[in-house]
């Protein structure tokens, strides 16, 4: 695999429909990736693009100390950890600004996670580009001729025995 797959949900969305309206002559198979929920993300992930936030003035996305082996966020979200320790004395979450300018939220953990006492959890950005990398597309042309000979292969088997049953 060269991608990796955290959850499978994309995955899971890849199918095809059939779009033949009147015989077999007609035969029209439109193959897809993405539901309803997911087709804006497969269409990033096909072709790439820019990210922007759509409910707040950043993204948050997150660093490899807030990420498990599977590349799960750990936190789920930043807001959630702000509102959870807003009132501890001394702050335990906090933004941070880098040399180069980025925004960073930071978590003081009561114990020592990773074996560090402060770790660096998000980074802030006003967007993201994001490059193509799933390749479908180009996977599925490549296939065609391939897929096309044995979907004939397959419906004309079918046809002779069809044809042999009704006799």
């Amino acid at each position: 695999d060269i991608l990796k797959t955290r959850s499978g949900a994309l995955r899971g969305t890849v199918g095809y429909k059939n779009e033949s309206t009147k015989s077999v002559k007609d035969l029209r198979l439109v193959l897809f990736v993405g539901d309803g929920a997911t087709k804006h993300y497969a269409r990033m992930q096909e072709y790439g693009g820019v990210v922007k936030p759509t409910r707040s003035r950043f993204l948050t996305l997150p660093l490899p100390d807030n990420l498990t082996a599977a590349g799960v966020p750990r936190f789920p979200s930043a807001r959630s950890l702000f509102s959870q320790h807003f009132l501890d004395k001394p702050k335990r979450v906090w933004i941070e600004r880098t040399p180069s300018g980025y925004a960073i939220i930071k978590y003081r953990p009561e114990t020592p996670m990773f074996g560090k006492d402060v770790l660096s959890l998000w980074i802030l950005k006003t967007s993201v580009r994001l490059k193509p990398r799933l390749g479908f597309a180009k996977t599925v042309k490549e296939q065609q001729g391939v897929r096309v000979k044995e979907l004939r292969d397959a419906l004309a088997r079918t046809l002779r025995a069809v044809r042999a049953a009704a006799k």
